[in-house]
């Protein structure tokens, strides 16, 4: 038997028994329920509103995963705007040129670095395509390393 708890002998022959205290991993806690009904351990954000999202009948909390969670905020905050200041993408469009693909493609690798570095994402593609005189659309493909799942992100900022 694992030394887990207060202690394996609780005020038995030492005040508090002997051992350490054991804790739940936050980020393995299944506190969420997912769209599918399967147990999620992140709350799910609107990507249109960035809202966190209830059930509209209970009002609990609704899930997703959160490595899903943690590549949305990193492509979705602007750097330098958040508490974290080393969270989120540090690219803002103001003139279309032969070189925006490639200076967003360095944006995301930057942004999601962090979660390359620690092996939770792999990023397969990052693809921009003007869609107005001055507006983009992003679309970045990456895997995610934790459950083999392969996920787009997209956005637009015009």
């Amino acid at each position: 038997m694992p030394n887990l708890g207060i202690g394996a002998a609780p005020f038995g022959s030492s005040a508090f028994g002997f051992g350490s205290p054991a804790k739940q991993n936050s980020t393995s806690a299944l506190l969420y329920q997912g769209p599918d009904g399967s147990r999620k351990n992140a709350a799910e954000i609107n990507t249109v509103t960035g809202d966190i999202v209830r059930d509209a009948q209970t009002g609990i909390h609704k899930g997703m995963d959160a490595v899903q969670q943690q590549v949305y905020l990193a492509l979705r905050t602007l750097k330098g705007s958040a508490i974290v200041q080393t969270l989120g993408i540090a690219f803002k469009v103001k003139i279309i040129s032969e070189t925006t693909a490639q200076k967003i493609k360095q944006a995301v690798n930057e942004a999601l670095s962090d979660l390359v570095t620690r092996q939770l994402v792999r990023v397969d593609s990052v693809t921009s395509e003007r869609i107005k005189v001055t507006g983009i659309r992003v679309t970045v493909q990456w895997t995610n390393l934790t459950n083999g799942e392969t996920n787009t992100s997209r956005w637009e900022n015009g």
